[in-house]
């Protein structure tokens, strides 16, 4: 499976539109995980990994308290609910760490990045905004519908 990662990843190093969105998260949020570190990670922790920490991770994180279990489909109720309690009936609920998002410094210029690929010429704009539960995130929630 981490070779089906590590080829994913690579893929996305050829990807002109990825290689831009990294830059733009690294340039509006240097010190948040936003911009600090991919979904899929970097090619240094997936050529090498830490079965230790992969595992510390996973059961710090992969708790019934920080899971959502979603399901859609035709499911005969009956046998899915068996099917639940065999593969997670034995999860116990732990404390998980909050994670506080580190508060980034103003912006107070405008940051330019060039990203060189085979695609074509393209701008890519992007703004730190307040967040989506602040009134202006709902405005501007608003204003994305209707110009959308």
């Amino acid at each position: 499976e981490l070779e089906a990662v590590y080829e994913e990843k690579n893929r996305g190093l050829d990807n002109d539109f990825n290689k831009e969105g990294e830059a733009l998260g690294a340039s509006l949020f240097p010190t948040h995980p936003y911009g600090t570190q991919s979904t899929i990670g970097t090619i240094e922790h997936l050529q090498n990994p830490s079965i230790t920490e992969i595992k510390k991770y996973f059961t710090q994180y992969y708790v019934p308290n920080n899971v959502a279990l979603c399901l859609s489909g035709d499911l005969d109720y009956d046998q899915t609910i068996r099917l639940i309690d065999k593969y997670f009936g034995d999860w116990q609920r732990k404390d998980v760490p909050v994670t506080k998002a580190p508060v980034e410094q103003p912006i107070t210029a405008p940051i330019l990045k060039e990203v060189v690929g085979p695609a074509a010429e393209n701008v890519m704009i992007g703004f730190r905004l307040p967040g989506k539960a602040t009134r202006d995130g709902l405005r501007l929630k608003m204003m994305d519908k209707i110009l959308t």
